[in-house]
């Protein structure tokens, strides 16, 4: 027998299974009214939390991701906060029919840093930018440009080299051409030629 969503303080929210006890978790109308149909088809079906950060800084490093906050058995309406707790509950709520289970994944939008990519997760932009001004990520950003700045240095160096190679490995007897991409013979030593009257006399004598 499915279970409705329950009402606190005028909230609707799910009965989280934490392991110790069942704790309510809020919810927006909108998911509650999803989670509360007769949808009881196998698989997963996510459902996410409208989206309620309008100023999002232009030039804050990060990018959106899904947050999980529960997973939701679709026979009993009851939320675990992970799917091992979720799949541990089914084995008993589907009994032989596990090839029935259906589950609503419910999420919201987090962000990730896009320089320190570590896999870490802010739920607001409170908390993406608390991560932004933290001393774990100046320090990462500060070693990612002595990092750029090594890599610059050490092209340099290696076009410095391959220059000053072909340099030395240039053929003695030709000379390099500024102007050109080759190379230029070296100009030939001008000829001597006796005049007529000069050749004449010489054969006089």
């Amino acid at each position: 027998m499915a279970i409705n969503p329950v009402y606190l303080g005028g909230a609707g929210g799910l009965l989280l299974d934490t392991g110790n006890g069942p704790s309510f978790l809020p919810l927006p109308p909108q998911v509650l009214q999803q989670v509360a149909q007769n949808n009881s088809e196998p698989g997963v079906t996510t459902l996410k939390l409208p989206d309620l950060n309008y100023s999002r800084p232009a030039d804050l490093p990060a990018r959106e991701v899904d947050i999980e906050l529960c997973f939701v058995c679709k026979k009993c309406r009851m939320a675990y906060p992970s799917d091992s707790a979720l799949l541990a509950h089914q084995r008993q709520c589907y009994g032989p029919n596990q090839d029935s289970r259906g589950t609503f994944r419910i999420v919201q939008t987090g962000y990730e840093c896009r320089p320190c990519n570590n896999g870490e997760k802010f739920k607001t932009l409170i908390d993406m930018q608390g991560h932004v001004q933290s001393e774990a990520h100046q320090r990462h950003m500060t070693g990612s440009e002595s990092s750029l700045s090594q890599e610059i240095e050490d092209v340099v160096n290696q076009i410095t080299l391959l220059a000053t190679r072909a340099a030395q490995e240039a053929p003695q007897g030709h000379i390099l051409d500024s102007n050109s991409n080759g190379f230029c013979q070296p100009a030939e030593p001008k000829r001597r030629f006796l005049s007529p009257t000069h050749a004449l006399t010489s054969a006089g004598h």
